[in-house]
């Protein structure tokens, strides 16, 4: 069963690395640590140890493949204030 992209996000440009995740019913590409209950990605839940394996592993929160050597971190004001953040890198 093929699920088509949502009209919304069909037309923008899509990396590669995320034209290979999974789509959901409703269209939207699943990043790689969303958890999948009863076969549907439940979007507010992070997948049994994907945050061990993208940390152990040198892995991309959102695509899952390896990092190189530049990485991005999503930090907004308190992250910086803290020095803190609580997801792993994406490319």
């Amino acid at each position: 069963m093929e699920t088509r992209l949502n009209q919304a996000i069909w037309s923008l440009p899509t990396p590669d690395r995320i034209k290979r995740l999974p789509v959901s019913a409703t269209g939207y590409y699943v990043p790689w640590f969303v958890a999948w209950i009863d076969r549907e990605p439940d979007f507010r839940v992070i997948g049994p140890g994907k945050l061990a394996q993208a940390v152990n592993r040198k892995l991309c929160w959102i695509c899952g493949q390896p990092l190189g050597v530049y990485k991005a971190f999503p930090i907004g004001p308190m992250c910086a204030i803290n020095r803190n953040i609580s997801e792993p890198p994406s490319h």
